[in-house]
């Protein structure tokens, strides 16, 4: 049922020529999650061009889909028929297919305003996306590298809101897993986020844990700790 979802609003966007990027879902298979069936997901992300927005707004709306207030300034949250999202709090609820399954548009990986924490972020996102494949269905996502920037952030702001699932973590411990003797990845993925002394910092937080909680050797093997610049303060928290 979710990937018919998915398809239907996938089609929407390219039929509309709105050039999106899928940031969940089939966009984490294999390096997160070796099938997505194995994943537990309660919306349908994507990233597009912030001029797009009004008229992928446009196409929700036509679609029966109307826009959640939020103060964030780098997401629009849209739900179906107008009806209140059921949040997951019961756990049986966690894996009920009655559960809304709100579309997510990032124009932004980041709100900084409104996370109170500010971070520079690598740019050009939308043009080093890439093609992918799975089983007959192709769409865009971001490189490699940037997808474990958005992931990293992802689980960030979990976990600065005090709710994070261990299987996000799970999630990177085996993209960890799968890449750590990928050289050529994390050459790359210094490079990107060089730049930003905080998301150097965020990452080793968040890549630390992931690593520490699944007993991995840890991304000090691939990425020297230098690089991450933990204070004795962060390092004290991880």
């Amino acid at each position: 049922a979710m990937t018919e979802e998915w398809r239907i609003l996938q089609h929407l966007f390219k039929s509309a020529g709105i050039h999106c990027i899928v940031l969940k879902g089939l966009a984490k298979v294999p390096d997160y999650c070796p099938d997505p069936a194995l994943r537990i997901q309660f919306d349908h992300d994507w990233l597009i061009d912030r001029i797009s927005l009004s008229r992928a707004e446009d196409l929700l709306c036509s679609a029966n889909f109307q826009k959640k207030p939020m103060r964030e300034k780098d997401r629009a949250v849209y739900l179906q028929g107008g009806s209140r999202f059921k949040r997951a709090w019961n756990p049986a609820d966690s894996y009920s297919a009655d559960i809304q399954r709100p579309v997510e548009l990032h124009v932004d990986l980041w709100d900084g305003q409104h996370e109170n924490v500010f971070l520079e972020l690598p740019r050009n996102f939308m043009e080093r996306s890439v093609g992918r494949r799975w089983q007959g269905d192709e769409f865009r996502s971001l490189c490699d590298e940037d997808v474990l920037i958005f992931e990293v952030l992802h689980a960030f702001r979990h976990i600065i809101h005090n709710w994070c699932r261990v299987s996000v973590f799970y999630e990177l411990a085996r993209l960890l897993n799968q890449r750590l003797s990928d050289q050529k990845f994390w050459l790359r993925f210094k490079e990107r986020i060089e730049g930003s002394l905080k998301l150097r910092q965020v990452t080793g937080i968040v890549l630390t844990l992931a690593a520490s909680l699944f007993r991995l050797p840890g991304v000090g093997r691939a990425i020297p700790a230098e690089f991450f610049a933990l204070t004795p303060a962060m390092r004290l928290w991880v």
